[in-house]
């Protein structure tokens, strides 16, 4: 049969009468009704359609489609093989009005796409309801590595178990649904223009992608989704997760459908998707959460899910928010395209990134009210554009468990008041590893910084149970207060040199000076509590008075040593040299050696 069309003066039915073989050949052809039983083989080589009634092939021993072939029914669509598969070539499109029937397998090479013909819907799986739907009771005898269904009406999936499916329902009202019973398949993609509903157990085994446009993902109290150890990418107008969604190691992905915005909070905002805290439970994942839209993003009062171990990374069009009340995480990543507002304290068992500036462009900046903390159990990053910076005011605290990152420069204000508070950076090792500052990052849970150029402030303070490590620190001027380091372990000054305005160390264990030690303007004091040693041809260097103390033990120096004063120099214990100890004046007003001091800037 070669582009045969049945013309409407054929009212009544078309038999082919054989037992032999018959071939659909040329480009398509057309009938009302077709029935074909009975036959050897069945060859459809071109597209074949009805207009008005079922559309039967049933082969005894061979069937076969070739590449690129429709087979368009306008009622029910039944295909058999009595002896043999259902043979489709790469690529081969079945469209229905009403109920699919396979009698035998259906092998298709690459791609299976299933349309329904009048847009009545798709049923998949449970009791054909009967009512215009595209029916497939089961997927049971098809055979391709990917299958696609499409309508314009809504789909239904109960029982479904499949390999790599795509649900297609793109009509304006149109809608997906899991109902009843649990389906199972390979990967899963999910278009649906109104909505998608999970109301039993959904199991995939490769990546999932649901799509619900302009309408909700909604997940209900008997509703799962879990694809363990593959990504999860939703796309929704809001999300509603009564039941939980499992990603194992994979990442699970949500995107504001219609750039509105994303709320972490409890107060929903109509037309804003949010995530409230029964949400984020319900959520598992160690491979991390990530949250997009074009717009802003808004959190408060979010506690750290425990089944929630990856990152939370949230990324946002124009801007991210912390307000209202504190919250927790485990690790958290906030990206903004506009500016980064933190009003209340964060939490993390990991690592925590503020990045204000994902576009390079603008003047995007960080900004901390009076008197936050960050207690950060990982690394702590902060970068923003470098005509935003990162702003505090009054007392500003980073409690960090790793390395602290600065890539833009950080300014903790005064306030002038009242009441008026000091700028005051505080940064306190959180597990009392140590701080190792400056030098390379050693790697072995100390928290490290770098270096601290990009620090202004009045006052810096560091704080850590265990010992401290400076190496080759210079005091930038922006730092124009008193930089005090917290410890009752020990402090050791390595590299080749360091440099501070003024430097006060006093109530620690042990001190180390192993490199050349400086300041600039002000007192240098050193007291250690049991043990204070100096490496060989070390220089230390005061602009005021020098103040070297070490309670039960001697000041230890190796071979020789320069101190350079231009003040009062006081040694609270006998100061050890092996073999040369040199003091010089160093603003040359003189030295006075014992007597009264003159109180006239020299050495005494």
């Amino acid at each position: 049969v070669e582009d045969i069309t049945q013309p409407g003066t054929i009212t009544g039915t078309l038999t082919f009468g054989t037992t032999q073989n018959i071939t659909f050949a040329g480009t398509a052809s057309s009938f009302s009704a077709l029935d074909v039983q009975g036959v050897d083989s069945v060859n459809v080589n071109s597209d074949l359609t009805t207009t008005t009634g079922d559309l039967t092939l049933n082969a005894v021993n061979t069937f076969s489609f070739a590449d690129g072939v429709t087979v368009n029914s306008a009622g029910s669509l039944n295909l058999d093989s009595t002896n043999s598969t259902l043979s489709g070539m790469d690529n081969l499109t079945l469209v229905v009005d009403d109920t699919l029937t396979l009698g035998s397998t259906l092998n298709v090479g690459v791609l299976l796409t299933i349309t329904d013909g009048d847009g009545g819907g798709i049923q998949l799986g449970g009791a054909d309801p009967g009512t215009g739907e595209l029916y497939l009771a089961n997927l049971n005898n098809i055979s391709s590595p990917s299958l696609t269904f499409n309508t314009s009406g809504n789909v239904a999936a109960d029982g479904i178990t499949a390999g790599t499916v795509t649900l297609n329902a793109t009509g304006p009202t149109s809608t997906v649904t899991f109902e009843n019973n649990s389906s199972s398949f390979a990967g899963l993609t999910v278009d649906a223009a109104a909505g998608i509903t999970i109301a039993t157990s959904v199991v995939t085994s490769d990546s999932t992608i649901l799509d619900a446009n302009a309408g909700n993902l909604i997940v209900t109290s008997v509703g799962s989704l879990t694809s363990t150890d593959n990504p999860i990418s939703i796309t929704a107008d809001d999300v509603s997760l009564q039941g939980t969604i499992n990603s194992g190691s994979g990442l699970i992905s949500i995107t504001d459908s219609d750039g509105s915005g994303i709320g972490l909070e409890a107060t929903a905002v109509i037309g804003r998707l949010d995530l409230d805290q029964t949400d984020l439970n319900h959520i598992n994942s160690s491979g991390g959460l990530e949250l997009i839209t074009s717009s802003s993003v808004v959190v408060n009062g979010i506690t750290a899910p425990a089944n929630l171990t990856g990152t939370l990374t949230l990324d946002a069009g124009t801007t991210v928010s912390f307000s209202t009340a504190a919250s927790s995480f485990a690790s958290i990543e906030a990206q903004a395209d506009g500016a980064i507002t933190v009003d209340v304290n964060l939490t993390t068992t990991g690592d925590l990134i503020l990045n204000a500036d994902t576009d390079d462009a603008g003047d995007e900046a960080i900004t901390f009210a009076e008197g936050i903390t960050l207690d950060v159990g990982g690394d702590l990053s902060l970068s923003s554009s470098a005509n935003g910076g990162i702003d505090g005011s009054g007392t500003l605290t980073f409690i960090v468990g790793g390395a602290l990152t600065l890539s833009d420069p950080l300014t903790v204000s005064d306030i002038t008041g009242p009441p008026a508070v000091t700028g005051t950076l505080v940064i306190t090792d959180k597990d009392g590893d140590g701080i190792q500052l400056g030098g390379a990052d050693p790697g072995t849970g100390e928290l490290y910084l770098a270096n601290l150029s990009n620090i202004t402030t009045t006052d810096l303070t560091f704080n850590t149970a265990g010992d401290i490590t400076v190496e080759d620190i210079t005091q930038p001027g922006t730092i124009t207060g008193t930089l005090t380091f917290g410890t009752t372990q020990n402090i050791t000054f390595a590299g080749t040199a360091s440099s501070f305005s003024a430097l006060d160390v006093q109530g620690v264990d042990s001190i180390n000076v192993n490199s050349d030690l400086t300041t600039t303007t002000g007192d240098l004091t050193l007291n250690a509590v049991n043990t204070f040693s100096f490496a060989d041809g070390v220089t230390v260097d005061s602009a005021g008075s020098l103040n070297l103390d070490s309670t039960n033990s001697t000041l230890a120096g190796m071979d020789n040593l320069t101190l350079v004063v231009d003040d009062t120099l006081t040694l609270g214990s006998t100061l050890s040299v092996g073999v040369l100890l040199t003091i010089a004046d160093g603003d040359g007003d003189g030295i006075q050696l014992g007597g009264i001091n003159p109180g006239t800037g020299a050495l005494y």
